[in-house]
């Protein structure tokens, strides 16, 4: 499933596996630890939090010059100092 030959995956989950972070169900299944899927969602939470707060700020700008311009004549005119 993850585009790489059995042996190689068995291989890497080595490490998890003996730090008890994956548990080997049946061969070549792996379930992740319950705290290890708590984490990676919180983790998941805070970086989707993360993203939306700068698409927010890059959309601000724009928002701030169109009310800007509505309430101020001529706004594109004017020299910032």
């Amino acid at each position: 499933m993850a585009g790489i030959e059995p042996a190689v995956a068995a291989a890497l989950l080595r490490t998890p596996a003996a730090g008890h972070l994956v548990e080997r169900h049946a061969p070549a299944r792996y379930h992740i630890h319950d705290l290890l899927r708590l984490h990676a969602a919180g983790r998941a939470a805070e970086e989707d939090q993360h993203h939306q707060a700068i698409e927010r700020s890059a959309r601000l700008p724009a928002e701030v010059q169109g009310q800007a311009a509505a309430e101020v004549p001529h706004w594109s005119n004017l020299a910032v100092r």
